[in-house]
């Protein structure tokens, strides 16, 4: 069985020229058929991607978490109670995190530049101090 892309005997006989061109042709069409199909499934993945970013802002909207600040009056400005008691509940859990990197970092060594040194220094005499990190 032979696909719609074979050569068949009911097809006219190009002259080779002309075959040469048309083959040059198809090969031409399927490169760009491959390129935009990758180009829509690209496209696909962003737009998927989009899309759930704006039902995430829907949901946050709808649960009074979000507002429209254009059409939004002095007192819509302000967080709402659900808003101020999920950070609230999120605010001790970044904190911790924030310490554990802080000490993690305590115990590590980094190289101080001093880049007025260094810019008044000729490159052979340049000096680098090495430190204890301090919070």
């Amino acid at each position: 069985m032979q696909s719609a892309n074979d050569h068949n005997m009911s097809d006219p006989v190009l002259p080779p020229p002309l075959a040469a061109t048309v083959k040059k042709d198809a090969i031409s069409l399927r490169t760009e058929n491959d390129r935009l199909q990758e180009e829509n499934l690209s496209l696909r993945q962003t737009n998927d991607i989009l899309k759930r970013q704006v039902e995430e802002l829907r949901s946050l909207r709808d649960r009074g978490l979000l507002h429209d600040l254009k059409a939004a009056s002095p007192e819509d400005l302000y967080p709402s109670e659900e808003l101020m008691d999920m950070c609230a509940r999120l605010l001790p859990e970044m904190h911790a995190r924030i310490d554990e990197v802080l000490k993690e970092t305590e115990q590590r060594k980094f190289t101080v530049i001093d880049r007025d040194q260094v810019q008044r220094e000729p490159a052979s005499s340049n000096r680098m101090q090495t430190s204890n990190a301090q919070v």
